[in-house]
């Protein structure tokens, strides 16, 4: 005859269930039956059962969980603002000064624009600058059918390419050229812009404008070339632009020759003392690396502060359910 209970441990599932076995003897032909002790079990949470109970909870990997982007939301041209060059008040300002932009131009203004370009678009984004002397003379930023074309001075936002004049969303803005010959002088423009294709098929940006006797006329033209190159034609001629490489893309805005030779602007809000001939939108080689070394570290700083916040959230959201768990 065996012993009257013998214990046992087994695993059931994911819990460790202990039970007894009463064992009898009927004759010497039966064999032990095991019968189950009628008793409360015993449950045991092991710790690898924990941990395995909170993956399930979370379903995704901690890493996740802690890089988790935020949903992108899409925004068209037509949810950013129109931007204008500065001037002393709402446009239009007229027969006064004050009006240009002065300092690092701003070139950011259709970053979080996630619209398809317009299929009749040139893509000319980016920095143009002028082969012959080197200087850097424009930057374009395009997105849907919006287009905008800064230049040292000024800033022409052209809300649609729809090639009507007066329908608000072409340029309403003020000449760059009194801006830069007249020491800022506001002097109110409208033009649309519209695109279409030369005479060898390449695809354009063209402005029109109102000319003094009321009819409209194109005024400025801007070509993308097969080669990549972009040829601008004006009222004075045509100039065929090239494009400025990522690395020799502007940091700066410096004075170049003059009385203020060599001061230098790193943001939008600085003011150059020179007049807009003597400046050049240009890369900066010697103040760029500390300037760009205290941005990294500001950047850093920031984003280690935004990672440990993170961070401590996910622990806290573990501990409670760790101590839900284990309760």
């Amino acid at each position: 005859v065996c012993a009257d209970l013998l214990p046992a441990q087994i695993c059931c599932g994911d819990r460790f269930v202990q039970i007894c076995y009463r064992c009898t003897f009927v004759d010497e032909t039966d064999t032990l039956t095991p019968t189950p002790k009628t008793e409360a079990p015993t449950v045991q949470r092991h710790p690898l059962f924990i941990m395995t109970q909170v993956t399930k909870f979370l379903r995704l990997p901690i890493v996740s969980l802690l890089f988790a982007a935020a949903p992108v939301r899409s925004l068209n041209a037509s949810d950013i603002p129109r931007v204008n060059t500065p001037a002393p008040g709402a446009w239009p300002q007229a027969n006064v000064t004050g009006c240009g932009i002065t300092g690092l131009p701003p070139t950011d203004i259709l970053d979080s624009c996630t619209e398809v370009l317009h299929p009749d678009a040139p893509d000319i984004r980016g920095y143009w600058k002028d082969p012959s002397s080197g200087y850097i003379l424009e930057h374009i930023a395009q997105c849907g059918s919006r287009w905008i074309d800064t230049s040292k001075s000024v800033h022409h936002d052209f809300l649609s390419c729809t090639g009507v004049i007066g329908d608000s969303l072409g340029c309403l803005d003020y000449s760059g050229i009194d801006i830069i010959k007249k020491d800022g002088l506001c002097t109110p423009i409208t033009a649309a812009c519209k695109f279409e294709q030369d005479g060898d098929g390449n695809k354009c940006i063209n402005l029109y404008t109102n000319t003094s006797v009321g009819t409209v006329t194109k005024a400025v033209s801007r070509c993308l070339q097969a080669n990549g190159t972009m040829m601008w034609v004006n009222p004075f001629g045509a100039v065929l632009y090239a494009k400025v490489p990522e690395e020799d893309e502007p940091n700066c805005v410096m004075c170049v020759g003059g009385d203020h030779d060599g001061v230098v602007v790193y943001d939008s809000d600085g003011e150059l003392p020179c007049v807009y001939e003597e400046r050049r939108w240009m890369r900066c080689k010697d103040d760029e690396d500390a300037a760009e070394s205290s941005t990294s570290r500001g950047d850093s700083i920031t984003g280690s502060l935004a990672l440990y916040t993170t961070f401590a959230s996910c622990v806290v959201i573990l501990c409670s359910v760790f101590s839900m768990l284990t309760s």
